[in-house]
């Protein structure tokens, strides 16, 4: 296993480690392991370090240090320190067993459950470096791993290896600079870059980092390479926060953009003043715990959805596999086309017929008057009154029990004999009522052939052609059949209809 082989062969006998029983191991690194331990009384922590590098020298110093500055800090946000033993067989330093997961984790499980409790988180670290920098120490590896945050809202801050002393007054001015740079890269200040004095404003960089990853979850610089890294936190402005997440409101995006300045000088002046600063201030737009509540069932119902979905093929693909069949689906029923209507204007000329008035029963003739021979022309020629005169003199007023409506052609009624003419008297078909007619052209009146068994029609009852008369009451001409036009006619347009006879 590979706990067994990051622990020494002469301490992992009969599960004892020192004085203290060993349980599991809670978390692991290039130099230590840390276990969960019982010393018969009570659980603790053991920092246990590797059998590979207890025999470095800088390896049991940095350990060491760590156990010294952990004796030192008294405070709720460190862990209280326990036990230390170093030596070039076994090294190991105990403390006490916080069971809050670190910031780096709880970002993978849910960021925005850390939000409900982020103003605890900011109070907590606020003070416990604001402690750490008034005891003379900075930690100069700030950094979520490096923050134990549990789910009723402790904190406690961990890791003191790079933990220093920071030189203040005449003693930071004359200090030189530092040999080498130690930190972590995605977290580091620019001035510990530049190999400057670490100061409490260090701390406070870092910090800016670490609750803008809480925030957004992604840190304010990314490089292709670490050198890259390194120069954006020397020259590029970090983007807001409130740009990766809304819910941030103006005034936190101003707090973590000035714990994020280049320079120290222009961040705060320690941590207390910088807690001053936001305590009041309002860190959301939206309730976190609200808007992580809603979040969490929308995420819920759209899982529901899928879940649903791989369910109901999962059915289909059983049904497949035991030679069911799918029950066919419904056939829509074809929805018939509905093809516009077209107003009279549009129809073909053939398919333009016109109205059909309701034939009423014949009326009753006046006495003496004849009926007319059969296949007399059912259109009177032009000039002639279109029915006789009743006895008396008066016009008839209804054509077939209608009115006549004004500017039309009055119905005509086949095969009507006219007075004079003998009954059973043929002569030339003409156009049926129910044909359609042609607008350009008109029937030409035929009159009645002898051979046709019709008879010669008698002089005075041939019709005569009038060119110019006048119908009252209208100003159109009666005569215009492309026949009777005079040269001067031959460029008039064609009627388009019958001309109306009164």
């Amino acid at each position: 296993m590979a706990e067994e082989k990051t622990v020494p062969e002469a301490d992992v006998q009969d599960d004892k480690i020192g004085n203290y029983e060993r349980i599991e191991v809670i978390a692991g690194g290039t130099s230590c392991n840390i276990w969960e331990v019982n010393d018969g009384n009570q659980i603790w922590a053991m920092k246990l370090m590797h059998d590979d590098k207890v025999v470095e020298v800088e390896e049991r110093n940095s350990l060491k240090h760590e156990g010294k500055i952990l004796q030192q800090l008294s405070h709720p946000a460190f862990v209280a320190y326990r036990d230390m033993e170093i030596g070039k067989k076994l090294s190991y330093l105990v403390m006490e067993y916080f069971r809050g997961p670190n910031l780096k984790s709880s970002l993978k499980i849910n960021r925005h459950a850390l939000h409900a409790q982020f103003e605890r988180l900011l109070e907590q670290v606020c003070l416990g470096l604001g402690y750490m920098h008034e005891k003379g120490y900075v930690h100069r590896d700030v950094k979520p791993d490096n923050i134990l945050f549990s789910k009723s809202g402790e904190l406690k801050i961990i890791d003191f290896s790079l933990t220093t002393k920071f030189k203040t007054g005449i003693a930071a001015t004359i200090a030189g600079k530092m040999k080498n740079i130690q930190g972590t890269r995605t977290y580091i200040a620019p001035e510990t870059i530049q190999k400057k004095q670490p100061s409490p404003q260090t701390d406070m960089y870092s910090l800016g980092i670490t609750l803008y990853e809480v925030l957004t979850g992604k840190t304010p610089f990314a490089g292709a390479s670490p050198n890259d890294l390194l120069l954006k936190h020397l020259m590029d402005p970090p983007a807001p926060p409130s740009s990766h997440e809304k819910n941030i409101t103006p005034e936190l995006d101003q707090f973590i953009l000035k714990l994020l300045a280049k320079k120290p000088s222009n961040r705060f002046d320690d941590m207390n003043q910088a807690y001053a600063e936001i305590r009041s201030s309002k860190l959301f737009k939206e309730d976190p715990e609200s808007l992580s509540q809603r979040q969490q069932a929308e995420a819920k119902e759209a899982q529901n959805i899928s879940y649903e979905e791989v369910l109901d093929s999962r059915k289909d693909a059983e049904r497949t596999a035991a030679g069911i069949k799918l029950p066919p689906k419904p056939k829509k029923k074809p929805v018939p086309k509905l093809e516009p209507k077209q107003s009279p204007a549009q129809q073909p000329a053939a398919q333009q017929q016109p109205p059909q008035p309701q034939m009423s029963p014949q009326p009753q003739m006046p006495p003496g008057y004849q009926m007319p021979p059969p296949g007399y022309p059912q259109m009177p020629p032009p000039g002639m009154m279109p029915y006789p005169m009743p006895p008396g003199g008066q016009p008839q007023p209804q054509w077939g029990g209608q009115p006549q409506p004004p500017g039309q052609m009055p119905p005509m009624y086949p095969q009507q004999p006219h007075p004079g003419v003998p009954a059973g008297g043929q002569t030339t078909p003409t156009q049926q009522p129910n044909s359609p007619q042609t607008p350009a052209q008109q029937p030409a009146v035929q009159e009645p052939a002898d051979e046709q068994g019709g008879g010669n029609l008698p002089n005075q009852q041939k019709p005569k052609v009038i060119q110019s008369a006048v119908i009252p009451g209208r100003a159109q001409e009666i005569g215009s059949h492309p026949s009777q036009r005079g040269k001067e006619d031959e460029d008039l347009p064609e009627m388009d209809e019958l001309p109306d006879v009164i």
